[in-house]
């Protein structure tokens, strides 16, 4: 989305530049166009091919990958800045030939400054007034050499006063649209990282939910040489909380039992609640002994300390995935192990291996 931000302005900023330029064709009486026309069309084109190209593949839902888009856009920004200050830096010291010095400061790479603007603004995000003061300054910069060099006993060329009215002018129209552009980036951003936590984490506990749960395990069944353990846990007597000490309280329990559950649990163990009480723990690359063993941790985990001064047990259900079967199968064992733990007293821990099903 940022790229696509600096292609649009990159669009509105060839017209600016197409203006300017007759501008200074109408000042200069035509004189300059065989010098500078050629390159202000060539210019102008390549950005616009650019922008354009970039918008079409965001429009069709095939964008190009985030960081090859960056390159070339940055690339072709940096590549325009450089041909006018060497340019300008190229043309000799002539008082006759005011024309040629005007002139540099409308070349339409100069205008490439400008998206460097916008594109810090975007870029550099929490630092966008640093990128805007920097490539400002050197914008300021460069106007003032071209006053310097175009000052004339007379006073100051009219050409070159009307480019530094223009450029000053766009140059604090750029700042600010940059500004705006990366508040606007930043706050969608956020916008869709929320939508995308909502989607994916439950509210309450702050762990993964059953939908995020699933998406996870189908993609862990599709790689290979990996083996799967699926724990599902459910709070022994979980209604009688509620019932004795109301639904808020009932809440705080599920939020505390979320957070021993998470952190008795290795950094790649996903944790997920499945619903009302139940929660599911996905394990991989365990054998069967030491995936029982973390079943027996988190039992532990939960039962050693009271919660809002009442004992909590949990019961757990462990079924390994046979590397072929269904999800659905993998997540039913679990269920009936799950149930045979409640049958046969709660707190304790039952595995359900695939050839029980068999």
């Amino acid at each position: 989305m940022v790229e696509v931000r600096i292609a649009q302005f990159r669009a509105c900023l060839v017209v600016f530049l197409l203006i300017f330029s007759a501008q200074y064709l109408f000042w200069t009486q035509a004189r300059l166009a065989n010098a500078f026309l050629p390159l202000t069309l060539v210019t102008a084109v390549l950005a616009l091919a650019f922008s354009v190209f970039v918008l079409i593949n965001h429009r069709r839902k095939h964008p190009v990958k985030v960081t090859l888009l960056a390159i070339l856009s940055i690339g072709i920004d940096a590549t325009l800045v450089v041909l006018p200050v060497s340019l300008f830096f190229s043309v000799a010291e002539n008082p006759h030939i005011t024309e040629t010095h005007t002139a540099i400061l409308n070349q339409p790479s100069v205008f490439a400054m400008y998206l460097l603007v916008v594109a810090s603004g975007l870029r550099f995000r929490e630092t966008a007034r640093f990128g805007i003061a920097v490539n400002g300054f050197l914008i300021l910069c460069l106007m003032l050499i071209e006053k310097i060099r175009a000052q004339t006993p007379e006073g100051l060329d009219p050409i070159a006063s009307l480019a530094i009215r223009q450029h000053f002018l766009l140059l604090i129209s750029s700042a600010l649209l940059a500004w705006l552009i990366s508040t606007h980036t930043r706050t969608t951003t956020l916008k869709a990282a929320e939508t995308a936590l909502q989607a994916t984490v439950d509210g309450l506990t702050g762990v993964y939910n059953r939908h995020h749960l699933r998406d996870q395990l189908e993609s862990l069944c599709a790689q290979k040489d990996i083996t799967l353990h699926l724990l599902m846990t459910d709070v022994d007597h979980f209604k009688s909380v509620n019932d004795e000490l109301g639904h808020l309280m009932g809440d705080r329990v599920l939020v505390e039992i979320a957070r021993r559950l998470q952190t008795a649990l290795r950094p790649g163990d996903l944790l997920a609640r499945y619903g009302g009480e139940e929660f599911c723990v996905v394990l991989s690359n365990l054998d069967d002994e030491l995936a029982q063993g973390v079943g027996e941790r988190l039992r532990q985990e939960i039962h050693k300390h009271p919660i809002e001064d009442r004992t909590i047990s949990v019961s757990v259900g462990l079924s390994r995935w046979d590397g072929a079967e269904p999800l659905s199968h993998l997540l039913d064992r679990a269920d009936k192990a799950l149930y045979q733990a409640k049958e046969a007293g709660r707190n304790q821990v039952v595995a359900r291996w695939p050839s029980a099903d068999t």
